[in-house]
């Protein structure tokens, strides 16, 4: 398991909103990445209208997972339609993933 604790600043209006968040694990090699795990949740779902809201999030990796580096991204999507949120950062990866962490290493299984 991979796990990620965030820290959220909320508008008021998110409360009523459908949305979701999906924590991804893409292996990098080379220019392209390649999804290995995803993991899906609504953590805002039901919530009252806080200005921050900590939420933890938990990523299983595949038994198969080989080892390498690996990029951890989040992406926040309306929960109805499924399109992401878009992103208004340079450091967002084509303006709907938020990395989270550039790289994590993967090592052999012992």
């Amino acid at each position: 398991m991979l796990y990620a604790s965030l820290c959220w600043e909320l508008g008021e209006d998110v409360a009523t909103q459908n949305l979701r968040t999906s924590l991804r694990l893409y292996r990098l090699t080379g220019e392209e990445s390649v999804m290995v795990a995803q993991q899906d949740e609504a953590p805002f779902i039901g919530m009252t209208t806080r200005k921050t809201r900590r939420t933890a999030l938990a990523l299983p990796i595949p038994a198969s997972t080989a080892p390498g580096d690996y990029g951890l991204e989040l992406i926040v999507y309306d929960g109805t339609t499924g399109n992401p949120w878009p992103i208004a950062d340079p450091r967002a990866i084509v303006g709907q993933r938020w990395p989270l962490a550039e790289v994590i290493e993967i090592g052999p299984k012992y």
